[in-house]
C-alpha cells in the first residue's frame, strides 16, 4: 500500500460513520492513525522533500487529538456546533495542508499542481465556513458539513488517482543480478 492510499483509507474511515446509539463504531482516531502513518511514510518516501511537511504533520496530529475528544459522546453531547468548531476545523486544515503540499511536490508543468492548489483553497474555505456561518445561523451547520464531506470525498479520489504518480514516491530499487 502506498502512502497516499494509506492516507486515503484513513480519510475514508474518518468520513464514514457506523453509529450504534451515541457511539460511532468507525472511530475517527483509528482513521487518523492511518493518516499519520501515511504522512510519515510520504515524508520519507517522496523523491524530493515534501513541501510544508511540518505543517502537514502538525495539522494531522492536532486533528487526531481533536478526534479523540470528539469521539467521546459525553464530552460533546451538549456542545453546540459553535463550541465544537475549534475542534472540527483541524480536519479541513489538514486536508488543505496536504493538498497544498502535494501541489508543491507535483511538477510545475503538471495539471495536478494547479488542481491540488485549488483543492487546498477549497479546504480553506470549508475551514472558514463554520466561523462565518455559525456566527449568525447555527442551522446552516448541515450545509457546511455537507460541503466539507464533498471536498473530503474529492480529496480521497484524488489520492487514489495519484498514489502511483512518479513525483509522489521513489521508484523501487531494481535488484542487481549477481554473477555466479
Amino acid at each position: 500500500m502506498t502512502p497516499l492510499q494509506q492516507i486515503a483509507l484513513g480519510l475514508v474511515v474518518i468520513v464514514l460513520t457506523a453509529p450504534v446509539g451515541e457511539i460511532d463504531l468507525l472511530l475517527d482516531p483509528v482513521g487518523w492513525l492511518l493518516v499519520l502513518g501515511g504522512v510519515a511514510r510520504l515524508r520519507t518516501g517522496a523523491p524530493r522533500p515534501l513541501p510544508r511537511s511540518g505543517l502537514v504533520t502538525l495539522a494531522a496530529v492536532v486533528a487526531a487529538l481533536a478526534s479523540v475528544v470528539l469521539a467521546v459522546p459525553v464530552m460533546v453531547r451538549d456542545a453546540s456546533p459553535a463550541q465544537l468548531a475549534p475542534l472540527v476545523v483541524w480536519q479541513p486544515l489538514f486536508c488543505a495542508a496536504l493538498s497544498a503540499s502535494l501541489g508543491g511536490l507535483a511538477p510545475a508543468a503538471s495539471p495536478w499542481s494547479r488542481r491540488l492548489r485549488w483543492l487546498a483553497y477549497a479546504f480553506c474555505v470549508v475551514a472558514a465556513l463554520p466561523l462565518v456561518v455559525l456566527a449568525d445561523v447555527e442551522e446552516a451547520y448541515g450545509a457546511v458539513a455537507f460541503a466539507g464531506a464533498v471536498a473530503m470525498l474529492v480529496l480521497i479520489v484524488v489520492l487514489f488517482v495519484l498514489h502511483r504518480a512518479p513525483w509522489v514516491h521513489r521508484a523501487p530499487a531494481t535488484p542487481t543480478a549477481s554473477r555466479p
